[in-house]
């Protein structure tokens, strides 16, 4: 899968993806889901139009059941530096039933010197959200769930992941110096260098400074290689409105502390589903 990815974006080999597709595949991105042959082929169309000519400067995968994750750092031709773009698939090795894509759109379009409004311009319109008229937070049941709830977590990495996630979902802003290394490698979107542990700590107090009622949900965990993968997202009222942040997480480890952390939300797309919206004005 991951070469196949690869030789799609960096050589537009739009067939050898295709033949891996089935007719029912869903493609998420950008807030929008694509169903069939020839809404995909448009999305890759789009994905062609954002990276241009591009390399893969990094890349990495992994694997659990029946779900497969793909992280390429792909640098455009004519940028400086590269931009993050996580594959979450759902696939039985052999064809896909569906793909889940984060891609950092708002560092692409910095590298890639557009204006907002261009890049705006190439993003599909994001599907309605709907929010439900039963309210999660204000009808609570039990504890909210951590991440070794969902997952089979090993007991030495058990601690660390749930402390990771109490500095999202509950502010626990302390844990951060506890659980990162010094030198940490974060990747945050919306910035466009490698952050340190003090970025994050401003990052997510910005969050919680600008929203109310916040309320942070895991959908997704997966343990592989020692690394660790959480598809996550944020709800909060802002100004009045309900908002969702789709993100997706990518923590690595080294010597029992996170010493990568890649972090991202297409923010480019939150900004077309929600104009109104200066949640990322910190970025």
């Amino acid at each position: 899968m991951l070469t196949t990815f690869i030789n799609t974006i960096t050589k537009g080999d739009v067939a050898g993806l295709q033949h891996k597709l089935l007719h029912s595949t869903c493609w998420s991105q950008h807030l929008h889901k694509a169903y069939g042959a020839g809404q995909i082929k448009n999305r890759l169309i789009c994905l062609f139009q954002q990276f241009g000519k591009c390399t893969i400067e990094e890349s990495f995968e992994l694997k659990s059941d029946n779900e497969h994750i793909i992280c390429l750092s792909i640098k455009p031709e004519k940028a400086q530096s590269s931009v993050h773009y996580i594959l979450w698939l759902e696939t039985n090795g052999q064809v896909i039933k569906s793909i889940d894509a984060m891609l950092d759109t708002m560092k692409l379009d910095c590298i890639n010197k557009h204006s907002k409004k261009t890049i705006l311009n190439t993003l599909p319109t994001p599907d309605a959200f709907i929010l439900h008229d039963y309210d999660q937070q204000n009808h609570l049941q039990c504890e909210l769930a951590t991440p070794t709830n969902i997952a089979n977590i090993s007991d030495k990495l058990a601690s660390l992941i749930d402390a990771w996630w109490s500095i999202w979902s509950a502010a626990q802003l302390s844990k951060i110096d506890s659980i990162y290394e010094k030198q940490a490698k974060i990747i945050l979107s919306g910035h466009k260098d490698v952050c340190q542990p003090s970025a994050l700590f401003e990052f997510v107090m910005n969050k919680y400074a600008h929203l109310s009622r916040i309320f942070c949900q895991i959908e997704k965990v997966i343990v592989d290689k020692g690394q660790v993968a959480v598809k996550w997202y944020l709800d909060g009222d802002e100004n009045g409105k309900r908002i969702r942040v789709p993100y997706v997480s990518i923590l690595s480890f080294k010597e029992g502390k996170i010493n990568q952390d890649i972090t991202i939300a297409d923010l480019c797309a939150h900004k077309k589903r929600y104009p109104e919206s200066d949640l990322y004005r910190h970025c």
